[in-house]
């Protein structure tokens, strides 16, 4: 026989004690799940006819009962897959990989008797399934940071000078003192001997104006002309 036409199995021996471990969790949960039937129609009489019963109660006993359905399903499953387990030991081909056809550890086998993959073979399956790509990315922050990266940038155009004028106001200065004229001055010597008068008069003293034997006040502003006359010529 040429080594092309032997299939690679467990042995009978082998096959032997992995149906009396799948007969045992078989018997199981067998149990167990009449267990969960018999809860199930045990809350389902016992409520049926009690109509009196609050909300709280009600919520509650329906919440019983969905978790009791969901265990009877899981364990109606793991029997049927124990069943098949045990129609591929009589076929002589439990143990064998679906996927690379290859021998499945045993200890593997023994820990889940179900199983149908190796682990490097469900490895796979399990990295395939997270690597599909769906139709539309979604864009993560680094592809915006990319996108913001590709966008052209825009010239700026250069901007027309821009001429700021100010007026600047000159501050009013003292105004420069011009030169005393004879007119000025004719004035301001006017103005002294006038409040000469008032002080004179408000002295009363007319007796000294006659020890100096001056008759009248056209004598003395007689006078007074003759001094600004010659403090004029000084000052030329």
């Amino acid at each position: 026989m040429s080594s092309e036409n032997v299939t690679v199995r467990y042995t009978d021996e082998d096959l032997i004690d992995f149906k009396s471990v799948i007969d045992s969790k078989l018997e199981k949960a067998m149990a167990q799940y009449q267990s969960l039937k018999e809860q199930l129609k045990d809350i389902t009489e016992n409520n049926t006819d009690d109509f009196a019963k609050d909300i709280t109660d009600f919520s509650s006993i329906q919440s019983e009962i969905e978790m009791l359905n969901n265990m009877a399903n899981h364990q109606r499953k793991y029997i049927q897959d124990l069943e098949n387990a045990l129609i591929r030991i009589n076929n002589k081909s439990y143990g064998i990989c679906v996927v690379s056809g290859e021998l499945i550890d045993k200890k593997r086998l023994l820990a889940v008797p179900t199983t149908t993959k190796s682990v490097t073979a469900k490895t796979q399956s399990e990295m395939k399934d997270k690597m599909i790509v769906p139709k539309e990315k979604i864009r993560g922050f680094d592809d915006e940071l990319e996108l913001d990266d590709e966008k052209p940038v825009k010239k700026s155009e250069p901007k027309s000078p821009v001429i700021i004028t100010k007026v600047i106001k000159k501050s009013p200065g003292t105004k420069p003192v011009s030169p005393l004229d004879d007119e000025d001055l004719d004035k301001i010597f006017s103005e002294l001997d006038v409040i000469k008068e008032l002080d004179e008069s408000e002295l009363n003293i007319e007796d000294d104006d006659e020890e100096i034997g001056y008759d009248s006040e056209e004598d003395l502003d007689m006078i007074a002309d003759e001094d600004s006359y010659d403090e004029d010529e000084d000052m030329e």
